[in-house]
């Protein structure tokens, strides 16, 4: 087999691809010969050393998801069942009971039914991630770095986003609550109902949610882009983010969304997606295809990262989404607060590794969670405090984007006004980034726009203040 077919293989998330072929696709590209052929292509000089490093990453992620399916490991799936009192409920049901239920005590039941479920696979769960994770290394030792790889002061970078963001989260979240009329939360679940938010169900409703999120993208002149991603049937994962498969970038790229529905956060994951899709659907089509499929892709994530931040911002609220009065006030103060709930959870998540036993992992991101959701009381149920990461380079790439997505939207204010959103001139930075595929990090990009994290946070600070 030679480098650029086995190149062609890379396509998309093979657990997620029903058909045989592509379970063959993701034996092929995470075998040893694929290894060999590629090493082998690039010693020849058949491959730039941008292509052989893309390479590589999406082989690492095909070796990784091999590790996973031989051991039998997957996310949850929402159908999955568990009898409580004699009746069988599904995790679906037991989230919305845990999130929404107006019995305390019905809450608390299906918090612990969820954790009981959760933490029966979770050593298998991690003793495979580890194998995986060795197994990603040996991969990525091979051959040159990638352009979009994680910088080396991560943990640094997370560390300072969380101090600098500590008081905007409280105010977030404090506001957020009073616009719902609900009591400020003092521990993890109150603040996860807080964020769950069913009052503004309405204005987020399910139904036409895609072709109200397209809707509110068209001022930005991507229609053609956003003509080549199409909505498929949801997922059934226990995850609430949107799968993007790019099956063929640009000329065709998948979103499935989950088939949770947590309102306001559920309109934000599709949200993200499509941004994310929208970067596979502006990759330039002359770059190789490892190229063109970028993986981790930091950029697309924080494409979709800005364009979900905008649903916390009042003029885009009052000009595109066109809420007015205390729907408006909720919607644009919840969106914040999910936001960058999100963003300090996923510094929890990546802190909370540095432990030596499952144990320590687990106390260290209660605490972690707890802060970063700007609460007194943590959780220490573990699908809350410490979920198992079974892909921390995609962990990672969105940790990356929601570090610098607000300054990159500080900086796309800057250039192009306080309603950059309506600026079809605001998508030419957008497309540029896009159209270079994994030859560009979120990084770089943010460099380049001369996008400042001191001004990101300032203007979070400003969206959690603003009356």
């Amino acid at each position: 087999m030679d480098a650029r077919a086995a190149a062609r293989l890379a396509r998309g998330d093979a657990r997620r691809e029903a058909s045989a072929r592509e379970e063959k696709a993701r034996r092929a590209l995470g075998s040893g010969e694929v290894r060999e052929a590629i090493g082998e292509a690039a010693s020849l000089g058949q491959i730039a050393a941008d292509e052989h490093a893309a390479m590589l990453a999406h082989v690492a992620r095909a070796a990784r998801d091999e590790v996973l399916s031989r051991a039998g490991v997957s996310a949850l799936p929402i159908d999955a069942t568990i009898v409580i009192a004699g009746a069988p409920r599904t995790l679906a049901g037991l989230l919305h009971d845990a999130l929404a239920h107006p019995d305390l005590r019905q809450r608390a039941l299906a918090q612990d039914a969820i954790e009981e479920r959760a933490s029966q696979d979770r050593a298998r769960m991690l003793e495979a991630r580890d194998e995986a994770d060795a197994l990603v290394a040996k991969v990525r030792a091979r051959g040159p770095k990638s352009a979009d790889e994680p910088p080396d002061d991560l943990d640094t970078r997370a560390e300072r986003f969380l101090d600098a963001t500590d008081d905007a989260m409280q105010e977030a979240l404090a506001r957020a609550a009073h616009a719902l009329g609900a009591p400020r939360p003092l521990t993890v679940p109150d603040a996860l109902v807080v964020l769950r938010a069913p009052a503004l169900d309405a204005v987020v409703a399910a139904a036409g949610r895609g072709r109200r999120l397209g809707a509110a993208l068209a001022p930005l002149g991507l229609d053609a882009a956003l003509s080549r991603v199409r909505l498929v049937s949801p997922h059934r994962e226990l995850d609430l983010a949107a799968h993007v498969v790019a099956l063929d970038p640009p000329r065709r790229v998948d979103v499935a969304p989950s088939a949770l529905e947590l309102g306001m956060a559920s309109e934000l994951a599709l949200t993200s997606a499509l941004g994310d899709a929208l970067a596979s659907a502006l990759v330039a089509p002359a770059l190789p295809a490892a190229l063109r499929r970028a993986w981790p892709g930091s950029i697309g994530r924080a494409i979709g990262a800005v364009l979900a931040a905008a649903h916390a911002d009042p003029i885009f609220v009052e000009r595109v989404r066109r809420l007015e009065g205390s729907a408006a006030n909720a919607s644009r103060r919840v969106a914040l607060a999910i936001a960058l709930g999100r963003a300090r959870s996923l510094v929890a998540s990546r802190l909370s590794e540095r432990a030596s036993s499952d144990r320590e992992r687990r106390d260290r991101g209660a605490g972690l969670v707890a802060r970063a959701l700007a609460v007194r009381e943590p959780s220490p149920a573990s699908w809350i405090a410490a979920p198992v990461v079974l892909d921390p380079a995609a962990r990672d790439a969105d940790l990356r984007a929601a570090l610098l997505a607000p300054a990159i939207t500080a900086a796309l204010r800057e250039r192009f006004d306080e309603d950059w959103f309506r600026n079809p001139r605001a998508s030419e930075p957008l497309r540029a980034a896009a159209s270079r595929g994994a030859t560009l990090s979120i990084e770089a990009w943010s460099d380049e726009l001369g996008a400042r994290a001191e001004s990101g946070s300032a203007r979070v600070i400003e969206l959690a203040r603003e009356r």
